[in-house]
């Protein structure tokens, strides 16, 4: 909640492994007394838009698994509607697998054809 005085957006960049290493670290950091001040983040991964029907599978029901199994949203823009980012948002602990998982589903697929 943007309005909130404990929201602070912070934009870490750079690879996948240094951005989420990196946010942890913050995270463990800040050692925040109240956990629910800090429980979620927004993850941007830039993927061209012909990857993502791969991610939202048959009737989306890759898209849907991934978000129940890992606890966090998941938002793919339309084909039409630029940038190409995907955001993945929650608890970091969940965001880190859920992506790891994303892009295992992307290489074998890509090694598949």
């Amino acid at each position: 909640d943007w309005s909130s005085p404990h929201w602070t957006p912070v934009v870490i960049r750079g690879d996948v492994v240094a951005s989420l290493v990196a946010a942890r670290l913050l995270r463990d950091f800040i050692q925040v007394e109240e956990s629910s001040l800090m429980d979620h983040v927004v993850v941007d991964v830039p993927l061209k838009s012909t990857h993502h029907p791969k991610l939202i599978g048959k009737k989306g029901l890759t898209i849907a698994s991934l978000s129940a199994q890992y606890q966090v949203r998941i938002m793919i823009p339309r084909k039409d509607n630029p940038p190409e980012l995907i955001q993945l948002e929650g608890d970091i602990d969940d965001c880190i697998p859920c992506l790891a998982k994303m892009l295992q589903i992307l290489l074998v697929q890509q090694q598949q054809q």
